[in-house]
């Protein structure tokens, strides 16, 4: 069995030794090792009468196939190897299929040219296969494909300015969002109670209470003194101005008096009526 180092080199062969051994790429060791015997009986040079020189090279061919396919790591690399192969020769087919038609079109199209101003006798075929006219398919077809090139760049620029303009926009709305969020926050925590303020800083409006009652029964007692020890509870009275007494309507007998009060501090209370 050939070393390591000559079965690494010979993974990179051409030789296609699957075909050689006719088994399946997706052989098994034991499908690999059956193949090998059946068919090395067939140029092995004890087994057969007067072998030549090719039967004498099948044989070792077929001996580093075995040992290249026997050995999980080279068959890794050979596979490898051979695959890149297969997959530029389908490439290379294509780009002849290509190659073929566009050279198919240029013709009819010269036919159909030729036809409509009688120039080309009818049935005569330019051979697109030599000088100058195979030279210039094949630059029409290496622009056509450096055409579709640059159709797929662009496509996928615009695909990607898309996504981005998206993304950016997304993110100037959230950024939006929280500004406002944090806008309402701050509004909120500025937001100061003022029943815990000094009087100063509560307007004079929200500081004064206004109050009006009946004068009769115990309404004819309320004088400033009275009047200031019962708010005195909600906060500290800073003025009480008493109005004259003032009629109701016309024909009621009824007289009430109106109060005004002013509070060094606006406290959070609610005042019911005073009975």
């Amino acid at each position: 069995m050939a070393s390591n180092d000559d079965l690494k080199a010979h993974a990179a062969s051409n030789q296609d030794f699957y075909a050689l051994l006719d088994i399946s790429p997706a052989a098994a060791e034991n499908e690999i090792r059956r193949a090998y015997r059946k068919t090395a009986l067939k140029y092995h040079p004890d087994k057969i009468a007067n072998p030549t020189p090719a039967d004498i090279d099948k044989f070792h061919t077929l001996q580093i196939a075995y040992d290249v396919l026997s050995d999980p790591s080279v068959r890794q690399l050979y596979d490898n190897a051979r695959e890149a192969r297969q997959r530029k020769q389908r490439e290379r087919d294509m780009m002849d299929a290509a190659k073929r038609k566009m050279r198919e079109d240029l013709e009819a199209r010269e036919r159909a040219g030729a036809a409509a101003v009688g120039g080309a006798p009818r049935g005569v075929k330019r051979t697109w296969m030599s000088g100058t006219g195979d030279d210039d398919a094949e630059e029409k077809l290496q622009r056509e494909i450096e055409r579709i090139a640059e159709d797929g760049r662009r496509r996928r620029r615009e695909a990607e300015e898309r996504l981005k303009q998206k993304v950016d926009e997304e993110e100037k709305q959230m950024r939006q969002e929280e500004e406002e969020a944090q806008k309402a926050a701050d509004k909120s925590s500025q937001r100061v109670d003022r029943s815990q303020e000094g009087g100063a800083n509560v307007p004079e409006l929200e500081r004064a209470v206004k109050a009006r009652w009946v004068r009769e029964g115990r309404g004819v007692d309320l004088d400033k003194d009275r009047l200031t020890s019962l708010f005195t509870p909600f906060g500290k009275v800073e003025s009480v101005v008493v109005l004259k007494d003032k009629r109701q309507r016309i024909g009621d007998k009824r007289s009430s008096s109106n109060l005004r009060l002013r509070f060094n501090r606006a406290n959070n209370w609610r005042c019911g009526d005073y009975v």
